[in-house]
């Protein structure tokens, strides 16, 4: 399908046909000529809004942070813990809905650091998993938030990706909540705390 465009939104066109290239073949399979076919518009159109393919890339990248970082300060709880657990939900609910952005959010357009702002969205992201897990454990939620998005960005990589279908688990298990992956993961950071407030029991003398 040829995407359209009205006057003065050109851009947009632009990064949907991107998007829509990515999702058909991949990142690798977009240039300015194919995603100029695909908006429907003249080989030399996106010049005037893209230096090269590595600026609509991150152009779909940075949008992907922007709509992830308001799904997670969007994450409700009633409790530190169930927000915290919320935004598991919200991080591959994002995923699950726009693989294509997700595809290009973490790759070499944002390592580059050539794109301020995708790297200011991605620091928002970022910034909204921080802050809940700071809710939760104050001395550690660097850590704990590292931990929680490493947990659920690769469940998520793995589902995308197909590789939970043939895995040897009981059957709906890879299709469940993050959630339910994030609780284990908060159950072991507050086994310490347990284990610290019970007495050792005495020797008989």
């Amino acid at each position: 399908m040829t995407a359209s465009y009205h006057h003065g939104n050109l851009r947009e066109a632009l990064i949907a046909a991107t998007e829509a290239v990515i999702a058909r073949d991949g990142a690798a399979a977009v240039t300015l000529r194919e995603v100029a076919r695909v908006a429907g518009v003249s080989h030399a159109a996106p010049y005037h809004h893209f230096r090269d393919k590595d600026a609509l890339i991150a152009a779909v990248a940075e949008r992907g942070f922007v709509e992830l970082a308001e799904a997670l300060e969007g994450a409700r709880g009633r409790t530190p813990r169930t927000r915290l657990l919320a935004s598991c939900d919200a991080y591959e609910a994002f995923a699950r809905a726009h693989p294509a952005r997700f595809a290009v959010m973490f790759g070499p357009v944002l390592a580059s650091g050539r794109h301020p702002a995708l790297a200011a969205a991605a620091e928002r992201a970022f910034a909204a998993l921080l802050a809940a897990a700071q809710a939760v454990s104050p001395g550690r939620a660097v850590d704990l938030a590292l931990a929680t998005w490493s947990l659920v960005h690769g469940h998520a990589k793995l589902a995308l990706g197909g590789a939970l279908t043939s895995v040897p688990v009981p059957a709906g298990a890879t299709t469940g909540p993050a959630s339910r992956l994030g609780a284990l993961l908060l159950d072991g950071v507050s086994a310490p705390r347990r284990a610290a407030g019970i007495a050792r029991p005495r020797r008989p003398g």
